[in-house]
């Protein structure tokens, strides 16, 4: 179970990520009055899901596999 921890915890943490972004869209209106520029917007998202699993890997990387 120890070494699914970490698996667990960056999922939660990207799944709550999504869901802060998916919130902030439809307050600011990209869901309905600005559907238009969603596309451009939705992409920023990108930024943050490769930062999470960049330090997901980077984790466990340190503490099971080798952590050169």
């Amino acid at each position: 179970m120890k070494k699914i921890a970490i698996e667990i915890k960056w999922g939660l943490l990207f799944s709550i990520a999504t869901l802060v972004w998916m919130i902030i869209e439809n307050v600011v209106g990209l869901h309905d009055k600005y559907i238009s520029k969603h596309l451009i917007y939705t992409n920023l998202f990108a930024i943050i899901a490769i930062a999470i699993y960049f330090l997901a890997l980077k984790e466990k990387n340190t503490l099971f596999l080798t952590g050169k």
